[in-house]
């Protein structure tokens, strides 16, 4: 009986292990597969309901109810159409001779359409996306590109020319996703739009042209980071921050007011955002066509078990779809266009203004720009919540308790706060991210744990792979903005990827930096000035945004290419700016050789290979108390001042 209990354990044990392998595996490829495996051994489940009916019945096995439910919920966030800016006939709407534009190059009324562009969009696919409601696969389009080209073509060409959009083309089905909060509440649940794969293809191509034009055309707001080649999260954060170190390093202080849309991208007027096209110059063919895909759009949500009835789309830019993001920029395109006083940054939706504060008319001119945004939110049949709204006022200072006061669309006082959540990143009142490195290693800790209870293999590419995808796109995330200067908050950081490390099979025994050499890693501290290097390098390179105020480079025959270093002030805000982004990039991308400092118009590849070869060569050991090791040699100190100077290599 031993015996057997003991065939079956070990029976049980290695089909655990394929399992495990298999899952892993398909980590990148197929991401959907390894959380499904995952989930099985979570303590939370993410099934739909049990949900509340109107009645405040629950509702678990009646799955066309739940349906409704959901239904219901999802066409409740719909806008009511201004009448006035409703448009009935297309064809005289986007006629060129009735939009006031003398010069016929500003007009954009045609795409370019060809087999080899389609083919070009259609590798563009990824693998993993799901079928829509016409149930045509990825990978049909993927395997037989060349041969569907053709008649895709014709498809394509006639439905820009007629201005027709087959119906099967305009629907969605809508798979929920719980978000947080109370399981029963509808409200709670995120709805998930699955689109026509043929349709994104030809999108695909429609939002390139478009893109390629109002770039050309300058019609772009330049404070929006969202959704565009070279901008991210990334490059808002650090023009917010970067700005912010600015207003303090001038002995001011800065008020800054977080906006909330309400459902932003599903309150999307379409008469307003139709007249906004035709205003930016899209007209002929190509405006018939984008009102065609705006209207008569409908979608039905899908559960295992149910399906709803199809319900009408009322407003919105269409979700799951490739020109969404693009038509909802147009949209927002003339959000600060009045504002006078105040900087705007925003990210799609997520939308930040603020003003340096040395008097009460610099709080009373921030107040105006707010209630200048309101105003167009109101025009544009946009809605704020102002329940989330958040207001932080930054200061050097730790001891700072000034507060001033700040009114939402409701006329109701913003709360402040110590601590925001920004695209990921927390940013605190005294300008530090400590509570965000605390916040972030808790995070992680509790998921490497997690990753070693749920995963009995510790073999080293498993291990590997699932710390890259899991742990370190999280300690990476976001790392240029705030990369600790702390020894204690490295060191704290570091701990992660010591601990994960150690359980590696073969890897107990061995010190630390003999484990970074086995598993060809760059310890944490390595990996973020490596980041900052890239980053400075894509800025002067011209790849990404510049900064608030512009990085400048400076060149010689005997120091080759670096950035100008300006001047910091002296005291706890100079300390702040000195250890920010600006100026601590700077100073290392300014300590590598003159070799790698003077590559240019090269690819970002190119340059990441010449630098990892670089980097190859020097000790990589994370800073520890009374050891330094910092690429620009005085990074990593327990205290810094500007007065200390700058060690080089």
């Amino acid at each position: 009986m031993i015996k057997i209990e003991q065939a079956i354990c070990d029976s049980h044990s290695k089909e655990r292990l394929h399992e495990e392998s298999l899952a892993v595996s398909r980590i990148k490829s197929d991401p959907n597969f390894f959380f499904r495996y995952a989930k099985r051994f979570s303590i939370c489940k993410s099934d739909i309901g049990p949900l509340l009916n109107p009645q405040s019945q629950v509702l678990s096995d009646d799955k066309l109810e739940m349906c409704r439910i959901l239904m219901d919920q999802f066409n409740s966030v719909f806008t009511t159409p201004l009448p006035h800016r409703q448009i009935h006939d297309p064809i005289e709407f986007f006629s060129c001779q009735s939009i006031p534009v003398n010069n016929i190059n500003l007009h954009m009324t045609d795409i370019t359409i060809s087999e080899p562009i389609i083919m070009e969009a259609i590798a563009e696919l990824s693998v993993n996306s799901a079928a829509g409601p016409d149930g045509f696969p990825t990978s049909l389009l993927l395997n037989c590109a060349s041969e569907l080209a053709p008649a895709l073509n014709i498809i394509f060409s006639r439905s820009l020319a007629q201005g027709f959009i087959p119906p099967c083309f305009k629907r969605a089905a809508i798979v929920p996703v719980f978000k947080s909060g109370d399981k029963t509440s509808p409200s709670n649940y995120r709805p998930i739009s699955l689109t026509s794969i043929i349709m994104k293809v030809f999108e695909r191509i429609v939002r390139k042209q478009i893109m390629s034009f109002l770039i050309k055309q300058g019609h772009l707001n330049d404070s929006q980071h969202g959704f565009r080649s070279g901008r991210s999260c990334l490059s808002a954060l650090l023009n917010v921050f970067d700005n912010l170190m600015h207003m303090l390093d001038g002995k001011s202080t800065v008020d800054m007011v977080y906006l909330d849309f309400s459902k932003a991208f599903d309150k999307v007027d379409h008469g307003i955002l139709l007249h906004k096209i035709r205003d930016l110059g899209i007209t002929g063919n190509l405006g018939i066509w984008l009102f065609h895909f705006l209207s008569d759009r409908s979608h039905f949500v899908r559960l295992p078990g149910g399906v709803s009835q199809e319900s009408p789309v009322l407003s919105g830019v269409p979700q799951g779809t490739v020109l969404g993001p693009l038509l909802f920029l147009i949209m927002i395109s003339d959000i600060n266009t009045n504002v006078e006083s105040s900087s705007l940054i925003s990210f799609a939706d997520d939308t930040r203004l603020y003003h340096n504060i040395q008097s009460t008319e610099d709080c009373d001119n921030l107040q105006v720009d707010l209630n200048t945004i309101y105003d167009w939110a109101t025009c544009n049949n946009m809605y704020f919540n102002p329940n989330k709204f958040n207001y932080i006022a930054f200061s050097s200072s730790l001891n700072c308790t000034r507060s001033n006061v700040y009114t939402n669309p409701n006329f109701d006082i913003i709360p402040p706060s110590v601590n925001v959540k920004d695209l990921g990143v927390f940013m605190s009142a005294d300008c530090s991210f400590n509570f965000h490195i605390s916040d972030l290693t808790k995070r992680c800790s509790n998921l490497s744990g997690w990753i070693l209870r749920t995963f009995k293999t510790r073999d080293s590419l498993t291990m590997m792979t699932l710390f890259k995808s899991l742990i370190l796109s999280r300690l990476d995330y976001g790392s240029q903005l705030w990369s600790p200067h702390l020894v204690k908050h490295i060191s704290q950081i570091e701990r992660i990827q010591r601990s994960f490390t150690k359980h590696i099979a073969g890897m107990h025994d061995l010190e630390y930096k003999d484990r970074l050499s086995c598993l060809k890693l760059y310890s944490l501290q390595r990996r973020r000035e490596r980041y900052c290097i890239i980053y400075i390098f894509k800025i002067i390179e011209g790849l990404v945004p510049n900064l608030s105020s512009p990085i400048v480079c400076s060149f010689s025959d005997r120091r080759g290419r670096s950035c100008i270093m300006s001047h910091v002030n002296t005291g706890r805000a100079g300390t702040v700016v000195f250890n920010s982004f600006r100026w601590r990039s700077i100073r290392i991308f300014n300590a590598l050789p003159k070799y790698l400092r003077c590559i240019t118009s090269c690819s970002v590849q190119c340059f990441k290979g010449q630098l990892d070869h670089y980097l190859s060569n020097i000790d990589d050991l994370p800073c520890q108390p009374g050891f330094n090791n910092s690429l620009d040699g005085g990074d990593c100190i327990q205290r810094r001042t500007p007065r200390d100077g700058l060690a080089s290599k």
